[in-house]
């Protein structure tokens, strides 16, 4: 038999794209596994279920090796497992057949350069987020009292309030309060 494999990163992404491509290969959509899940976590459950039903000489298809693996060790487990098991691989996206030394050089190859293209797009991300936050780009939820509300929160507290006296007044939750309040140190 010959099963698909699709995922995406996160659950607002959509999966249609890589099942009616898997779908063209002639694969019945009942043998099509999806996750949603990023892939720098090991956690697939749709990826596990299926590599227990994967019998010797089974086929696997998907659309790209990125979609299988986003690191090169973990790419490489699963076609060790697969050639162990004797599971045909394949990939569309890269045309890879794991049969012949250069197809296994060239899965080796991408398998690299997508690991590395990964790393520069996290890095650039984090690059992004530092330069927006030097030009005083505040990230996160916006803050439930104006900075003139803060000053009375901080002076009627000064003045002995309590923490349930100010959510009350503010109709904020305590535990705002003791957020603005760990702002102050």
């Amino acid at each position: 038999m010959i099963f698909g494999y699709c995922r995406v990163s996160s659950l607002d992404q959509n999966l249609d794209r890589q099942i009616d491509a898997i779908k063209n290969c002639g694969i019945d959509e009942r043998l099509i596994y999806c996750d949603k899940y990023t892939g720098t976590t090991l956690f697939r459950p749709q990826l596990d279920k299926l590599l227990q039903i994967l019998h010797e000489e089974d086929g696997l298809i998907v659309t790209s090796l990125d979609r299988l693996a986003r690191s090169a060790k973990d790419l490489f487990d699963l076609m060790d497992l697969f050639e162990k098991r004797k599971i045909v691989f394949k990939s569309l996206k890269e045309n890879i057949d794991l049969s012949t030394p250069t197809g296994k050089l060239i899965l080796g190859v991408f398998a690299v350069l997508n690991e590395f293209q990964r790393s520069i797009i996290i890095e650039n991300a984090k690059e992004g987020i530092r330069a927006a936050k030097e030009r005083g780009k505040v990230f996160g939820r916006p803050f439930k009292l104006s900075s003139f509300d803060y000053e009375g929160l901080l002076q009627q507290i000064e003045k002995g309030k309590s923490v349930d006296e100010m959510a009350k007044e503010f109709k904020v939750c305590r535990k705002t309060i003791y957020n603005y309040l760990r702002l102050k140190k």
